[in-house]
């Protein structure tokens, strides 16, 4: 793990729940290895309407949200959560 990474990971972090939705496995594949690193507890998703119905059973601290996606866009997301 890089230096700078290793003062981000810790259990502090585990408490954090974030979801990311992207339809680009790629994006969510990178944040995942990233903030799983950090420590957090992440949640990624491909499927906008998959994250639409996490987010209304699950508590998420904070959502990062790609804008342009299919079938509906993210502000669409927002408009239904």
């Amino acid at each position: 793990m890089r230096k700078g990474l290793q003062n981000l990971a810790n259990n502090d972090n585990k408490n954090y729940k974030i979801i990311a939705v992207d339809d680009e496995e790629g994006i969510i594949d990178s944040l995942s290895i990233f903030l799983n690193r950090s420590g957090y507890n992440f949640t990624g998703v491909t499927d906008p309407q998959e994250a639409i119905e996490k987010v209304k059973s699950e508590h998420f601290d904070l959502m990062i949200l790609d804008f342009i996606m299919t079938p509906f866009h993210g502000d669409q997301v927002v408009e239904e959560i």
